[in-house]
């Protein structure tokens, strides 16, 4: 009988620890049930950041909030990620105002009362996805422009160089890209042509 009040308290102690972690941390963190697609359990950080109270967001189901996949696809989803011990991919999630966000999500089966679930972290990426559209955009206008653009940093090496530039020159971009002025023009034709004075 003591070695099972042992065990008891010991699986007590754990479960008391996993909810501390779950509750008290940062991360937006949630719970699904594979087999109905609810949302069963969400920490005050995903409350907070999804703008549900706890009841309306347990009420919820996963592809409520998933914007992306289909009935189908998140079924296949949910699936995968049962059968596999962690995914991470990016998705859009609905926010309890109607915006949509970019997030992360990193997911991985967790056993509660005895039946699988989908334990989730969720980390907003939308700046992330913002700023790389951005560069994408600016590198598709460096790339694709006619003029001859170079980036030349603080110590006179070339750090980018655009298509333009390397028909204009008749060169490759590792002829060019990470090697100085001096050793391109010279050091003569440097001091007179290119260094402040």
């Amino acid at each position: 009988i003591s070695e099972f009040r042992h065990a008891e308290e010991a699986l007590k102690e754990s479960e008391e620890r996993f909810r501390a972690l779950f509750e008290q941390n940062n991360s937006v963190m949630f719970i699904v049930d594979p087999s109905t697609e609810r949302v069963v359990d969400a920490n005050p950080a995903a409350c907070s950041y999804y703008g549900y109270d706890r009841n309306t967001f347990t009420s919820l189901k996963i592809t409520d909030i998933n914007v992306n996949l289909t009935a189908v696809e998140m079924k296949g989803r949910l699936r995968d990620i049962q059968n596999d011990s962690t995914k991470q991919f990016e998705s859009t999630h609905r926010l309890a105002s109607g915006e949509l966000r970019n997030v992360e999500a990193f997911t991985g089966p967790v056993n509660l009362d005895g039946r699988p679930h989908i334990h989730a972290i969720v980390n907003d990426i939308t700046d992330r996805k913002r700023a790389e559209n951005e560069l994408l955009r600016y590198q598709r206008v460096f790339s694709t422009t006619p003029d001859f653009i170079s980036l030349v940093d603080k110590d006179y090496v070339y750090r980018m160089v655009n298509d333009a530039y390397l028909t204009a020159f008749q060169k490759k971009r590792d002829e060019i890209v990470d090697k100085s002025l001096v050793e391109l023009l010279g050091k003569d034709f440097f001091e007179q042509t290119s260094k402040p004075n």
